[in-house]
């Protein structure tokens, strides 16, 4: 689903607590104001390893176009929990229903960066889930939010997101920074 101007998100310190009865809007988020986002990385068992499964972000995006992303992802509105809005994000973008019972948290995340190419600036604290998933349908996707989607096998996703260096890469990614991937490769692997 697309953010509407006058959807309110929830506030946070510099804690990651929820600043009770404080909202923000699209606007004040953008321009650096400190909010949260929930992620759902969906992972398969594929043979001996895992494949994870990304999303190439619709090419009319106004953050990161076209580029491979999150299975599934988005901020997090004005009262809600992360778990509630990973699972609403799921729903949304992937047509999913996941239960909480579903989803694990692997760990929390703190970035703060400019967007390329905007004067946007992402400062949020990021909640990080997994699900495993056998298959997920590609039929019913958001065009406005989701392009594609695609599985890909662990060796694969390494080199998606931990490039070596000089190395050009096909695919671009969106930029969630280094620890972040290496964090997550740590709490996925089996």
């Amino acid at each position: 689903m697309v953010d509407s101007p006058q959807e309110l998100w929830q506030t946070y310190d510099e804690r990651g607590e929820p600043l009770a009865g404080v909202s923000l809007t699209k606007q004040q988020a953008r321009q650096g104001a400190l909010h949260a986002a929930a992620h759902v990385w969906i992972w398969r068992g594929q043979g001996a390893g895992i494949e994870i499964l990304l999303q190439r972000r619709a090419r009319d995006k106004q953050t990161w176009p076209g580029h491979l992303d999150i299975s599934a992802a988005g901020h997090i509105r004005f009262g809600e929990t992360p778990l509630l809005a990973a699972i609403r994000e799921t729903a949304e973008e992937l047509a999913l229903a996941v239960k909480p019972e579903d989803l694990r948290l692997l760990f929390v995340h703190r970035m703060n960066v400019q967007v390329t190419g905007t004067e946007m600036v992402e400062n949020e604290f990021q909640w990080i889930y997994a699900v495993k998933m056998a298959e997920v349908d590609d039929t019913r996707l958001p065009e406005s939010e989701v392009e594609s989607l695609a599985w890909v096998s662990i060796r694969e996703f390494k080199q998606l997101v931990l490039p070596p260096p000089r190395q050009q890469q096909k695919d671009r990614v969106v930029p969630h920074g280094r620890g972040y991937f290496v964090t997550l490769l740590e709490a996925l692997a089996p």
